[in-house]
């Protein structure tokens, strides 16, 4: 499976603790991170089961090649 590709939360979840672009309910895109208790923004904003219907593993970043 290549990492560029959506993943639909009810086909595989990220590993734990993992941070990924997710595809939220009425086409909202956020950063989150997957734990055991659920997906997290960051230590105070939780979204709900069932909120996020896909993820994508987040890309390394860019780096600018010196020719």
């Amino acid at each position: 499976m290549s990492d560029d590709k959506w993943i639909p939360v009810s086909k595989k979840m990220p590993k734990l603790g993992e941070r990924c672009l997710c595809q939220c309910r009425a086409n909202i895109l956020e950063v989150l991170t997957w734990t055991k208790d659920g997906w997290y923004q960051d230590e105070q904003h939780c979204y709900m089961d069932g909120f996020v219907i896909a993820w994508l593993k987040i890309p390394d970043p860019y780096m600018e090649v010196e020719e």
